[in-house]
């Protein structure tokens, strides 16, 4: 005997429901990196990391005075994932750095980057991420403290000091943000 199309319609209705949650739940164990089995099929682990190359670059005209600060995101191949510069308002050289480090990591993070290289023009910034330098200004230790966060979202996070030359789009930004300034 058939059911009633009601009723028929309701049971394809739960079915779809619950294959819909059994798929979510494999999708965020996927992602999670768990390895798992569906029958005799062991589905893989995700694909290789997501690398990319930040640059930051911060500036101040005056120390402190109007600031601004940039990034630049990069996949390995050069393409620019995102590059952004933006004023902070009044503040020294080095907080416009370290604001630079925490949008950058922040949207490495937002775009699936799990490892990443930072390169910047700041010798001190670079030196107290990697430990070598303790970080003694209680302004910059916040920005740090979040930096470090945000680098552990991301995953695997190293940190390169080069002179400015090499540095030039997000130098560039910041100064484009800083005459926007007026």
């Amino acid at each position: 005997m058939l059911a009633p199309p009601s009723l028929a319609c309701s049971c394809h209705k739960l079915a779809a429901e619950a294959r819909k949650e059994a798929l979510q739940r494999v999708t965020k164990l996927y992602a999670s990196g768990v390895e798992y089995r569906v029958g005799q099929h062991e589905l893989p682990l995700p694909s290789a990391p997501v690398r990319a190359r930040l640059f930051t670059d911060g500036g101040a005209r005056g120390n402190p005075g109007p600031a601004a600060s940039a990034f630049v995101l990069e996949a390995p191949d050069g393409t620019v994932l995102d590059a952004r510069g933006e004023a902070i308002g009044i503040a020294t050289n080095n907080v416009a750095e370290y604001t630079a480090l925490l949008h950058g990591l922040s949207r490495a993070d937002e775009l699936g980057v799990t490892e990443l290289e930072v390169v910047s023009d700041s010798e001190l910034m670079v030196k107290q991420m990697r430990g070598e330098y303790r970080v003694k200004n209680e302004a910059l230790r916040a920005l740090s403290l979040e930096a470090s966060r945000l680098a552990r979202a991301v995953g695997s996070v190293t940190y390169t000091a080069v002179r400015r030359e090499h540095n030039e789009l997000a130098d560039r930004l910041v100064n484009d943000a800083l005459d926007a300034q007026g």
